[in-house]
């Protein structure tokens, strides 16, 4: 899932193309070691400018893991807080970017990461991107959910009055009609509360409405559903460019 914009250049003729793109790797951080597998073929042959990465469930940096001309950055994965003290399974989440080169003397990295969200600002072009990993409903994420949404609704609103560009993409585990979903869970209702709040726009609905974003298959059968997203706020800067969800 990703994004292509433009936006004017202060100190050079002509426009500036920008890709972000955002993955869930769902645990194969590691095939980056192989240079023939899927995932390192296509962080190698996409390269966006920038790009996120959720369920690493790393909670170290690996050194072995290195992609040219760029800088990679990591969240740990995390303990869930009912298990923390008696915890036998897998970690949660873990989150990585990586930033092509030509981007790192402009911009602050992670200055409002936590658990599920890492931060890219771009000062000088007002632009604020947002990579983010919302888990799907049960008892023990519910807690997380509500404190991730609120997390980001603040760092929204916060950016909105500083009239920054707002850029909102990642796997939220959002199912909503609104987009073309057969269903709305708990995750699409708060993510469609949180749109209404902060006058976001949701490019799902502009750009790939009704287009499936995951894939289960069951004996021989396929199912599907939205859950990853891209959201923008409706900063009359917009107007000026042209997001595309792709």
């Amino acid at each position: 899932m990703g994004i292509c914009e433009e936006w004017e250049n202060k100190d050079k003729i002509g426009r500036i193309k920008c890709s972000i793109i955002f993955l869930n790797v769902h645990g194969r951080w590691d095939d980056l070691k192989n240079v023939n597998s899927a995932l390192y073929q296509f962080v190698n042959k996409e390269m966006g400018d920038f790009m996120g990465f959720c369920e690493t469930f790393k909670d170290k940096i690996d050194n072995n893991i290195k992609i040219k001309d760029a800088v990679i950055s990591y969240r740990p994965a995390y303990k869930k807080e009912e298990n923390r003290k008696n915890w036998r399974g897998r970690k949660s989440n873990g989150m990585t970017s990586i930033v092509n080169n030509k981007w790192i003397s402009q911009i602050i990295q992670h200055q409002f990461a936590n658990n599920n969200m890492m931060t890219i600002i771009i000062k000088e072009h007002k632009i604020l991107i947002i990579f983010i990993y919302i888990p799907p409903i049960d008892t023990i994420n519910i807690d997380i959910i509500d404190k991730t949404f609120h997390e980001l609704g603040k760092l929204i609103g916060l950016y909105n009055i500083l009239d920054y560009l707002i850029i909102v993409i990642g796997d939220m585990n959002a199912r909503m009609e609104k987009v073309g979903d057969n269903i709305t869970n708990y995750n699409g209702k708060i993510l469609w509360q949180l749109t209404q709040t902060y006058n976001m726009r949701i490019l799902n609905i502009d750009d790939a409405y009704g287009k499936s974003t995951y894939y289960t298959y069951s004996t021989n059968i396929e199912t599907s559903s939205i859950i990853d997203y891209i959201i923008i706020n409706n900063n009359i800067r917009w107007n000026k460019m042209k997001p595309k969800m792709e």
